[in-house]
């Protein structure tokens, strides 16, 4: 991982996310079963939450809280290999 990603400072976990997107895009983020995804598709698919949120309203600052059931849309991410 690069040093700019690993030192530095981030206001959002989507912040962070885009940093790694932007410097390892086809690393492996995560998998789970047969299904694998890379930090840009993670990365992406944040996007897409993101957008359906401020949609429904949702702006910077306020709280959200999501409970859904394991699955790819959900497991957290490995560290790229090095």
């Amino acid at each position: 991982m690069s040093d700019a990603v690993m030192t530095g400072h981030y206001e959002s976990l989507g912040d962070l996310l885009e940093a790694v997107a932007s410097d390892y895009p086809d690393h492996e983020a995560y998998v789970f079963g047969g299904t694998r995804f890379s930090y840009a598709q993670w990365y992406t698919q944040a996007l897409q939450v993101a957008g359906g949120l401020a949609r429904r309203g949702v702006t910077t600052g306020d709280v959200v809280a999501l409970t859904l059931p394991t699955s790819t849309g959900v497991t957290p991410p490995a560290p790229p290999r090095s």
